[in-house]
């Protein structure tokens, strides 16, 4: 069974040993791959696809970092920083309740999803606009498609019926989908539930 770390761990000098070839090695030495939340390490000896997972690292929690912050480079602690300043920003501006946004008038009412600003950075974000009017703004989320579910259902919460559709723009597309390879179509499934409506 592969062994568990926390980033800080000392899992860099452990030697690890392959239960089916006894190679040894360190984490490093192994086959490394890097996944969204985590890191793993096989035996690089062993049949790539039959190969056992020898350890495996999660990436710190912004807490975790601080925690341990004599361990983190000076870098690592500039972008922790960055980041820790960019999700207390998020929290103060970000759709929380369908009270905050404006009456609309008509019975088919479709939003613009659209992104803007200085890219990439604290000053970019996600904009609604209905027409040429702008009805919310708030720092744009890189793969932010699960938060487009969210505003679509504060959106559908406001609007009832009335709600048509949420088309994202061009110009949204990299913040939006980014490098998830299901994102597109998660934002197609999203939009088609609005009125279980065929998106092309």
């Amino acid at each position: 069974m592969a062994k568990l770390f926390r980033y800080y761990d000392d899992w860099k000098s452990e030697v690890f040993t392959c239960p089916d070839c006894d190679w040894t090695g360190t984490f490093e030495e192994g086959c490394v791959e890097i996944y969204a939340e985590l890191m793993d390490s096989s035996c690089p000896i062993c049949d790539y696809y039959s190969t056992p997972t020898l350890a495996i690292v999660s990436y710190p929690t912004l807490e975790e970092s601080e925690q341990n912050w004599d361990k983190v480079s000076d870098i690592d602690k500039y972008g922790i920083l960055l980041r820790k300043s960019f999700l207390e920003k998020l929290e103060k501006m970000r759709l929380k309740s369908a009270t905050e946004l404006p009456d609309l008038e008509g019975s088919s009412i479709v939003i613009t999803w659209d992104c803007a600003g200085d890219k990439p950075g604290p000053d970019y974000y996600t904009i609604l606009k209905h027409g040429d009017t702008e009805i919310w703004r708030e720092p744009a989320i890189y793969e932010g498609y699960e938060r487009f579910s969210e505003i679509v259902e504060i959106l559908k919460e406001k609007y009832g019926e009335s709600l048509v559709d949420v088309v994202p723009t061009k110009a949204s597309d990299l913040y939006l989908y980014g490098d998830s390879l299901g994102s597109i179509r998660a934002v197609k499934g999203i939009r088609s539930r609005i009125h279980n409506q065929e998106i092309d």
